[in-house]
Order: C-alpha cells, then structure tokens, then sequence
C-alpha cells in the first residue's frame, strides 16, 4: 500500500464524518420552533379549571388563615324544628325565648340570617312587637343588630314594616358563576355595590375599629377589584380553616339557647350569626375551596369567615397576566439550557425540581405576600419542554453514539493503515540500511591504513546505526501501542545483566573519555525479562554516555530494599533542567537545550517497559550537577 492511498483513505473517512455531522444542522431547530407554538398557546390560552384546583390547594394549606374566635353561631335546625314543635322561619314567640336568652349573654353584634313573615293573627302580632323590643333595648344597651338581605336565596324578600326603621344590610353570596372556574365556589366577597357597603365589610370594620385599626375603603382592602359593569367591588377572600361545624362552644343550636344549655359565659362581647342551617337545604349551603365538589359548608361559616379576612385585610391580589408569562418563559429557558447540559440520569429529575419550585413559590407568594401568581403556565411549559427537548436529547446522542461508533471504526481502519504503513517501513526501509551496514565493512576492509578513507566509512557506520535505532524505535512505538509486547519471565543475574550492558560501550565511553563505576550489591536472580531489561539499562547507559559530556562518570548502584530490588544509574554531568524533567517520559518530547540526536521515544519506552515488568523508575537531576535515573523492580 503505498502513501498517496494512504491518504486518500484517510481523507475520505474525514469527509464522511462531515457529512455526518452535517446531517444534525436543521433538526436542532425543530425542537425550538414546537417550544415557542407550545408557550406562545400557553400564554394565550388559560386553562381556568387548573388554575382554580391550585388556588383552593393553596387556601386549604393556608398557614395564616383567619381567625373565627371572635364569632358564634346560632343555628335553626332538623333537631330544633323537632323538639320545639317549630318550623322555618319558626313562630315569634319562639324567636323572643331564643332571643331573651342570647341578648342576657351581652354580645357585640347580632346579625340576623333568618326572614321574619309578616304576622298572621294578633297574637303574633303582640310576639312581634315583644322581638321588637327585646333588639330595641339591646341597642339602646350599645349592642347593634343587623338583619341580613341574602338577596341569591329570598329574592327580594322584605321585612315587615315594624322592622323597616332598624339595620337592614346586603350580606349576598357570590360564588364564581360567570367569572374565573364558573364552578359555583365561592372565591370572593362583595365589598361594596353601587354606594352601598356589604354586611362583610361593615362588620369587618366594626372589628377592625374594636382593635384600634383604621377602617378600610374597598379600594383599600388587598386583593381589591372593581367591575364597572355591576357597579360593585369584590375581593378575593382566604377561608378560616373550619369548613364544618363543630361543638366546640362557638355553635349552638336554636333549642339549646332556648333552653340554656351553651356556654353563656363564651359568648360576651362576640359577634353572633344567627340563622337557617338545615342539612338537605342546599340554599344553606356552599361551595368553598375545602368543599369544592359539592355544597358543604354552612353559608353562617362562610359570611364569617369573610368578615374575619376582611378585618385582617387578609385578602389575595391576583397578579397580571403577564407575570405567570413571563415567570413561564423564563424557567423554559432556563429548563432547556439545563436539560442540553444535565446528565442523563438527571433529565427527569431537573423538570420535577422545576415543577415542585414553581408550586412552592407559588404557595410561598400566596400564603406570606397575598399574592395569587398562578403557577400552571409554568408547569404546563415545563411539562412542554419535557416532552419536546428529552427526545430531541435522545435523538442527538443517538447519532452522537453513532457517530462515535462510526468514528470508532474509522480509526481502527487507520490504525491498521498505519500498522501497514509500519510494516511498509520496516521491510522497505530497514533492509537498505543493513545493505549500507555491511557495504561500510566490506568498505573498512578495503581502504586498509587510509586514516581519511576510515573516517568517511565510520561516520557512514555511525549515521546508519543512527538511522537503525530511529527505525527500531518506531517499530517499537507502533508494538507498544497495538499492546503487543509480552513478557518472557526467567532467572536473569541483574548485576551480570548491568556489566554485559556496559561492556558494549567501552568504545563510546573511551571517546568521550568516561568511567563507568559499579557499587553492586550481592543479589539473588531476579526473575525478569532479560531482553527488555537489558534495552532499559542499555537506553539509560547511552544517554549517560551522550548527553553527561566528556570527563564525566557513571555510577552504577544495586541493593534490595524489601519488596524490591533498586537500582540507580548516575552521572556527574549537565544534568536537566528544572522545567523539562516533569516531561522527559512524554512521548516525543526532547530537551530544548539539547544538541544530541534522537527521536524522543527512548525514556517513554524505558518507563513503558519498566512498568510492563511491574516496576517503577524516577528521575532526580540538578542542572549543572547531574542525573539519576532510579529502577524499581519487583523482587521475586
């Protein structure tokens, strides 16, 4: 095979590979091109069913939620109607019993749920204007009693006329019906409509001026939103975390404030709702964020729990559009510059992080600031890029491991061009070279006694035995790195070894006017490669020999210390200097200082055969002061 093929192979691989990877170039922009589709309809379309399951997942885990410890209840119910003989709105003889027995506990507010009906016969009448009295004398006392208008569950049901003088005030209601989810939950309080303030915000001022604390405007109330269409202010509204009630002492029942049997003494300066709370009226009920699926909740724990937010001003501002958007955009760009980076382990759990840090913030900006920033725009992207970039990921190191295969094979194709290439070199090269060997001989005889004639022939001798050794070195390189070299293992004299080595440049060393000293110890054989060995120590005598300089000497030095058997071959030459010693064992490197010839394969063949012995070998050089070169071989 000659050169010029060599080359066109090699040059031909290389293309290939090219092409390869030009192959990859539009593809890297489809992943791209379906990511901004994919966000750009996340950001358009919002998907109000997801971002309201989120929102009532927030308020549930409210760490903050209102508190209810100023209110009680006072219910009209199954058990009541039974064991007082009444039924709804009850008689108002009944309402006086009840009545007389809560106004004696001196509460602050008492508001009215129940529709009082017009009386049907003078008895009434008298009961009436009994009831009438009662609420007269608790106010003129510094309590307020307010009757409670739920236009959404007695449309434009009036009071009778005895009644008309004393507070009536809108206490409405408004699940989301025509607005966000328009799932019949209730989200929000009405604050104000037209210029008349709610019950809810009227109370929650009330509480708030109890406490010392300004009275809130609607506008000022967090969480604020105003519909021109309606003429009215709501609010987002976070719930107490009683979405039932319980006999914990705030509750009772109608008969039982009747009778006397709750704790009066609880019930002091409190704000007591009283009215319907039957369990098969849905009308009683409601929708909340903790009973999202079915009305549940009593409408009495709502309206407080309402009131209580709003005299906490706890109420929740949802953030513009933009900010969902815009925090979306960013974590899918980020996603994406990770997930072209991460490990493959790590592409799944990287969007999982994503997605838990986006709710968490989202529950952190909710339940600390009072801030709705709904995260499902970001989750949604995140889920997006998951499914779009982990198979275009999947896709490039597909062909990157073909790629890599093809690579693979293409270099071992070279390799084998460039073990042909050797062997071209080693029949083609080396046979001329031992021609000019023998022809210097043949030459050396013929001249006789000529001292110029002798000259020309022993510099021919010398430079092919130079060319020789350049020629072996590179067949050893190329044996080394096809790990072709095994080792024949046998008793071998290491100190015979040494001597026979130096003895075939007793020449070299009386021309550079060297000695050469031996401080053997006695060993036992060394169980070794004799050949390698011996191309080691003859390797390290001859650049001893070169590069030590004239007048110089050698110093040879054996001795077993322990698990090894040491030797060190010094010289008192120009040594090395500080900067090429930490390289002197790199294939192909040679001294700048160096005005010797040589091929910088020798010492990177020394410590490869060394160390295939199982041995180690060290340099110590001081420029100006010399070398040692320091062996170690097992001793076995």
């Amino acid at each position: 095979m000659s050169l010029n093929s060599l080359l066109h192979k090699i040059g031909r691989y290389g293309r290939v590979s090219w092409i390869a990877l030009q192959k990859l170039g539009p593809i890297k922009y489809y992943p791209l091109i379906f990511t901004l589709i994919a966000l750009c309809f996340l950001a358009t379309y919002r998907l109000v069913g997801l971002e309201a399951f989120f929102y009532d997942a927030a308020i549930r885990f409210d760490p903050r939620p209102p508190s209810l410890a100023q209110f009680r209840f006072v219910t009209l119910d199954e058990d009541s109607d039974e064991l007082l003989g009444e039924t709804f709105p009850y008689s108002y003889f009944g309402h006086y019993r009840m009545l007389s027995r809560l106004l004696e506990t001196r509460p602050r507010i008492v508001i009215s749920f129940v529709p009082f009906l017009e009386p049907q016969n003078e008895q009434q009448q008298q009961d009436m204007q009994a009831v009438r009295q009662l609420i007269e004398e608790f106010r003129q006392a510094g309590g307020e009693f307010y009757f409670a208008l739920d236009y959404g569950t007695w449309a434009m049901q009036t009071l009778p006329s005895i009644f008309q003088d004393l507070p009536q005030i809108f206490a409405v209601i408004n699940p989301d019906e025509s607005n966000f989810a328009q799932d019949q939950v209730v989200r929000r309080t009405l604050l104000q409509v037209g210029h008349q303030t709610t019950l809810h915000l009227l109370v929650a001022n009330k509480m708030r001026s109890a406490q010392g604390l300004k009275s809130l405007a609607p506008q000022e109330v967090h969480g604020h939103t105003y519909l021109p269409s309606t003429d009215a202010h709501y609010a987002l509204s976070r719930m107490a975390h009683k979405p039932y009630f319980r006999q914990d002492g705030q509750v009772a029942t109608f008969f039982e404030v009747v009778t006397g049997r709750f704790a009066a003494e609880d019930w002091r300066a409190t704000i007591v709702l009283y009215g319907p709370q039957y369990a098969e009226n849905h009308n009683d009920l409601a929708k909340t964020p903790f009973t999202r699926h079915s009305a549940a909740t009593p409408k009495l724990l709502v309206h407080a729990s309402m009131m209580a937010a709003l005299a906490e001003n706890k109420g929740v501002q949802v953030a513009a559009p933009w900010v969902s958007t815009g925090i979306m955009w960013f974590m899918a760009l980020l996603l994406i510059s990770i997930l072209l980076q991460a490990r493959p382990r790590q592409t799944f759990l990287w969007p999982l992080t994503f997605m838990l840090l986006t709710f968490g913030m989202s529950y952190v900006v909710l339940a600390v600031g009072g801030w709705s920033c709904s995260p499902v725009p970001a989750a949604l992207g995140i889920g997006a890029i998951y499914l779009i970039w982990i198979p275009f990921r999947t896709m490039i190191e597909y062909q990157g491991r073909i790629s890599t295969e093809e690579e693979a094979k293409m270099w071992q194709k070279l390799e084998g061009l460039k073990r042909n290439f050797i062997s071209l070199m080693s029949h083609d090269l080396k046979t001329p070279v031992a021609k000019v060997a023998a022809l210097a001989e043949v030459l050396q005889r013929q001249v006789g006694e000529d001292a110029a004639a002798n000259k020309n022939v022993i510099a021919i001798q010398d430079t092919a035995k130079d060319l020789n050794r350049f020629i072996s070195a590179i067949l050893d390189l190329a044996k080394v790195e096809a790990q072709e070299w095994q080792t024949r293992l046998a008793p071998k004299d290491l100190n015979q070894l040494l001597e026979n080595v130096v003895a075939t440049y007793q020449r070299e060393l009386a021309q550079a006017k060297m000695r050469c000293v031996f401080n053997l110890a006695p060993l036992y054989p060394l169980e070794t490669d004799e050949a390698l060995l011996q191309r080691v120590m003859s390797n390290l005598v001859e650049n001893a020999i070169h590069y030590a300089g004239e007048d110089k000497t050698i110093t040879i030095t054996t001795a077993e210390d322990g698990a090894w058997v040491v030797t060190q071959i010094a010289d008192n030459g120009q040594g090395i200097r500080e900067e090429d010693v930490p390289h002197i064992f790199d294939k192909f490197y040679r001294g700048k200082d160096t005005r010797k010839k040589g091929t910088g394969l020798g010492l990177y063949l020394v410590k490869y055969f060394v160390e295939l012995l199982g041995g180690m070998i060290t340099v110590q050089s001081v420029w100006g002061r010399g070398t040692t070169f320091r062996i170690l071989l097992p001793n076995r």
